[in-house]
């Protein structure tokens, strides 16, 4: 008994297909929510001001669907369609708009060195800092101290320059602060 109650509460998850198809109002959906459309072909030309009606009429005659792609216009616009590849043309529309958005986002990589850390591992980490840089993104370099090291923090503040001349394209964003036991100094693409 109360597995049959958990079961009716959950809400129903559609598929994006199905989200999407919820989104737009078509063809009798349109005719009882509005007296006159602005109707386009299915190029996208403008037909005019139209009833709802005739605007149907037209797209059962060429055998597709009539779409409300703007319905908070004054009138709404409607498009004649064929409904499916509308939907997939406004999924791949959406997909490629949040790709682009991931594209632009600025990841920040983070690299620990030690103040005694050995030339060969220093060069490595070096050449994967510059990796990071010319891929556009930001790169958080941490120089951790551990006992006496403490003594000389001067040490990671010529570490941090070294790095900086070495990949060459990178400046120092604000300056390096110590946090505790350490140094923390955010490296980003810079003048030459």
């Amino acid at each position: 008994m109360y597995n049959q109650r958990a079961r009716q509460q959950r809400p129903v998850r559609l598929s994006a297909t199905a989200e999407m198809r919820q989104q737009y109002l078509t063809n009798d959906q349109i005719k009882y929510k509005h007296n006159q459309v602005r109707l386009q072909d299915t190029d996208g030309q403008s037909l005019g001001i139209v009833y709802t009606n005739q605007a149907l009429n037209q797209a059962q005659e060429q055998g597709l669907d009539l779409v409300c792609v703007v319905p908070h216009a004054n009138p709404p616009v409607c498009r004649i369609v064929d409904f499916g590849k509308f939907i997939y043309s406004e999924q791949k529309r959406q997909q490629e708009q949040e790709k682009k958005q991931r594209e632009s986002r600025v990841d920040v990589k983070e690299i620990q060195f030690r103040p005694s850390i050995d030339e060969h591992d220093f060069e490595t980490k070096v050449k994967k800092i510059k990796e990071f840089i010319e891929g556009g993104d930001k790169c958080k370099v941490v120089i951790r101290f551990r006992g006496r090291e403490m003594s000389d923090t001067g040490k990671g503040f010529d570490i941090i320059n070294k790095i900086i001349e070495m990949v060459g394209i990178a400046q120092v964003e604000g300056r390096p602060d110590m946090n505790g036991n350490r140094m923390i100094a955010t490296i980003v693409k810079g003048k030459k």
